[in-house]
């Protein structure tokens, strides 16, 4: 998982490089240490199965698989991903970059964090319905959830648990539950999203060739108000509000600072 942090520092590469690569090295990372503690005893068929599925958890027992692919659907697949990363480059080069550098906070959250929001809602289908989906349909997996209705979240932590299942699974068996066998749930709890902000900032910071802790600092700022949330009302309006301007600011800071 630290080869992208080191080959980032050692050659040139652009943004897009690096969150490839690093996204790569973090999928194999959670996949290799899920098989390794699951002890499950894979042959080389299966296990290279396994590296091909869509999912984070070494479950093999648990998936269930369909007799044929949906070549259909797999084209379908194909051309959405395509066309939503083409209007990707073209929005993000010709429509932001040129614009939004001399802007201040102020301007920049007021021009863009709207543009900002359409932009990562986009792109959670693009990763989660199209490029998850591709990979789910030419290996026949049938039972792997991505994500669940997170826009209607009540609270943070449910949030967290509806964005992006895999991720949330693999959290939860490998770090909350073997840390909460002894009764200690709040620190699992407090751990667990640590690893998840440094996960997040490890990416960030791979691709960016730098070293900033601002989403550290925003996730930590957010776990305080997690066992409070059932006091606090969480409208469905506060939800966006954080995608938009609270994605933008975090946009702005480590482009500028």
């Amino acid at each position: 998982m630290l080869f992208p942090l080191i080959i980032s520092a050692l050659i040139k590469t652009t943004i897009i490089e690096g969150i490839f690569s690093t996204c790569i090295a973090c999928i194999f990372s959670m996949k290799m240490y899920s098989y390794i503690i699951s002890n499950e005893k894979l042959d080389l068929i299966h296990y290279n199965e396994y590296l091909w599925i869509p999912c984070l958890i070494c479950e093999p027992n648990k998936i269930v698989f369909k007799k044929h692919r949906n070549f259909i659907q797999i084209f379908k697949y194909i051309i959405n991903s395509t066309l939503i990363i083409l209007w990707d480059l073209y929005y993000i080069k010709y429509e932001i970059s040129p614009n939004y550098i001399h802007d201040d906070l102020i301007k920049f959250i007021t021009n863009y964090s709207f543009r900002l929001g359409i932009l990562i809602v986009v792109n959670h289908y693009l990763i989660f319905d199209y490029l998850l989906g591709l990979f789910k349909e030419i290996t026949k997996v049938e039972n792997i959830i991505f994500y669940e209705d997170w826009w209607n979240a009540d609270g943070f932590g449910q949030l967290n648990r509806r964005w992006n299942k895999q991720v949330h699974e693999f959290l939860k068996i490998n770090i909350y539950q073997s840390l909460s066998k002894n009764g200690n749930n709040k620190k699992a709890l407090i751990l667990t999203y640590l690893v998840t902000a440094l996960l997040h900032e490890y990416c960030i910071n791979v691709s960016l060739k730098t070293l900033r802790f601002y989403f550290l600092f925003f996730s930590c700022f957010q776990f305080i108000f997690i066992p409070y949330q059932k006091y606090i009302p969480f409208p469905r309006y506060v939800l966006f509000i954080q995608i938009l301007f609270g994605n933008s600011l975090m946009i702005y800071l480590y482009t500028y600072y």
